[in-house]
């Protein structure tokens, strides 16, 4: 089997353990790694404790770079087998230690979306063991939101994505945390996690606090990959790419990280709060956080899925009043019981007259969740002097329009993730459940896993406003 020795002078000769050669031979050695003989061993135990019987590939970036010197690495071009013969300066020692096994996987089934097909097949995967930063999670529950199902028509034109075929979406998780990598602190094995969206938390916009406009967004949440361009999923010996949302959870498993993992307690129905990762946070989001909404405040909400009824029951724990605008009957509906003050069917009224007749003058502010362009210039128009129109619609087609609709200081803007930072603004929200203020439950309705296309075809056609997967346990 082919190999490549790295010398010395190749690594550096400083003493110092070179750090991507290090997470190279880590990151591809994912089972334990042997010590050699008892003045290995010695060796082994200063550095990582007595007794130590294996190391892990990642303990090895743990090390203190002036304590060991990595003096040779050797690894086959496949990467199933790495061979390090590490130095200590302090006592001049050295041992070797090398992988006994190729990498370990956990066997998956998945929901998988091919390039130029619209329906999904449900097909099985292998999945990675978790790397030192990633966590496993066994999904209990998972939200199919209309970003999951438009992304089979956007994802080709994304940048960069045109050849990531087949994919596995998937970014409303909830379930149970199996494994964690070594570099992990804040999530334990046992626990039970709402998945949402990633952000490095280091860009100048997470440092500010805006983890939601991440300037690393779209690599992080929407390219199918690792940041090192690496994929989490393999069927039938052949890359499936993933990584959507850091965590894919169209399947039983899910590799995801501490940055997009929220910790909630275990005695939380997973299908209820598995869409708080996204669509429930991006419609209540948008009130709370977007338009600062008080109870002297009017609002309009255009779309009565499970985005725009997240932000009525928002509204309604804010005082706020608001007007639903949707052509089905029973949607209008359940967006009274849910605290709506009053419902517009646009199909037999002039929706911005009848706005303004509602609030005397013109709303606060609106939200527009459809992707219709027409609605989307109801939900400016129906605006009061210096309102804001928030337009959360996924696949907008372009479009032009004239200055004179922004007149009196209205303004148009978009929202990631109703600008909410999940690890603060999911507690949050299941406060809100806990008080009888979020009953999201009246919103959804369950589907076994392999009743996924029976799931799909139900939202595509309004059926059902939010549809989560239940998985065995």
């Amino acid at each position: 089997m082919a190999t490549r020795a790295f010398a010395d002078e190749e690594l550096g000769g400083r003493g110092v353990p070179p750090r991507a050669v290090v997470e190279r031979g880590a990151r591809d050695a994912y089972r334990a790694i042997d010590v050699g003989g008892p003045g290995e061993r010695r060796a082994a135990d200063q550095l990582f404790g007595e007794g130590t019987d294996h190391i892990s590939g990642t303990a090895l970036l743990r090390l203190d770079p002036l304590a060991v010197h990595v003096k040779k690495i050797t690894y086959d071009l496949l990467g199933t087998d790495v061979r390090l013969l590490i130095q200590c300066p302090k006592n001049r020692q050295a041992f070797r230690v090398s992988s006994r096994h190729q990498e370990a996987v956990i066997d998956a089934r998945a929901i998988i979306a091919h390039a130029g097909e619209l329906g999904f097949t449900v097909e099985d995967v292998e999945l990675d063991e978790p790397r030192a930063d990633e966590i496993l999670v066994r999904l209990a529950a998972c939200g199919v939101c209309h970003t999951d199902l438009s992304m089979r028509r956007v994802w080709p034109r994304i940048p960069g994505n045109e050849k990531r075929s087949p994919v596995v979406f998937g970014h409303e998780g909830a379930g149970i945390v199996e494994r964690v990598g070594c570099g992990v602190t804040r999530v334990r094995p046992g626990d039970t996690v709402v998945l949402s969206y990633r952000s490095c938390r280091a860009c100048p916009e997470c440092a500010a606090g805006h983890p939601y406009y991440c300037r690393r967004f779209g690599a992080l949440n929407a390219s199918g990959v690792r940041p090192d361009g690496s994929t989490t999923l393999r069927a039938g010996g052949r890359a499936v790419y993933g990584s959507f949302f850091g965590q894919s959870s169209f399947a039983t498993y899910a590799l995801a990280y501490e940055d997009n993992a929220v910790v909630i307690g275990p005695d939380v129905d997973p299908s209820v709060v598995a869409p708080f990762g996204c669509g429930v946070q991006t419609g209540a989001g948008t009130v709370m956080n977007v338009l600062d909404l008080d109870e002297r405040s009017s609002l309009v909400v255009f779309g009565a899925g499970g985005v725009g009824l997240s932000a009525v029951m928002a509204a309604r724990a804010l005082g706020v009043s608001t007007i639903v605008v949707d052509p089905v009957e029973s949607r209008r509906r359940l967006a009274v019981e849910l605290g709506a003050s009053t419902t517009i069917d646009p199909k037999a009224e002039n929706v911005v007259e009848a706005v303004r007749d509602h609030t005397g003058g013109g709303a606060t502010g609106s939200i527009e969740t459809t992707a219709i362009v027409d609605v989307l210039f109801q939900a400016l128009d129906c605006l009061a002097t210096r309102g804001t129109c928030v337009a959360l619609g996924v696949d907008t087609p372009p479009f032009t329009f004239g200055m004179e609709r922004l007149s009196g200081g209205r303004s148009l803007r978009r929202s990631i993730e109703g600008d909410a930072d999940p690890h603060e603004f999911v507690p949050k929200l299941l406060d809100l459940h806990a008080r009888g203020l979020l009953p999201v439950e009246k919103l959804i309705r369950t589907y076994p896993f392999e009743d996924f296309e029976q799931a799909v075809r139900d939202a595509e056609s309004g059926e059902t406003i939010k549809p989560v997967l239940v998985f065995d346990q």
